[in-house]
């Protein structure tokens, strides 16, 4: 998982943060940069992108204009998760979240884009 923070700033977010837990509860391991991170928050720019090559990789933001100019980076193409097609935009207002309804809403995401065909 990483926010898209600008067009060429990436954020990443300690393992404390709801998602990833909810992603490691079920059984999804973070990457060892995102296992590892120490700052609640880290800010990159977007050239440490293949430091996050995953098998899957969501990506968060508000604009859905950033998302497509994230989709059309190259350096996305660098990634095994683009190479398996498994990079998928999601909504921060659904993953940024806290509670029960809002943990449903993410695990609903997650059986979408890793379970149904």
């Amino acid at each position: 998982m990483i926010n898209l923070f600008g067009e060429n700033l990436i954020s990443t977010y300690s393992d404390k943060e709801t998602y990833n837990q909810v992603l490691q509860d079920i059984g999804i391991r973070l990457i060892p940069i995102l296992a590892n991170q120490k700052e609640d928050t880290l800010v990159s720019s977007i050239e440490v992108l293949n430091k996050y090559d995953a098998d899957v990789l969501f990506i968060m933001n508000t604009t859905k204009e950033l998302t497509k100019t994230f989709f059309k980076n190259p350096l996305l193409t660098t990634l095994k998760a683009a190479h398996n097609n498994q990079v998928y935009a999601v909504q921060e207002n659904r993953w940024w979240t806290y509670g029960f309804f809002g943990i449903n809403k993410l695990l609903d995401d997650l059986f979408k884009y890793l379970v149904q065909p």
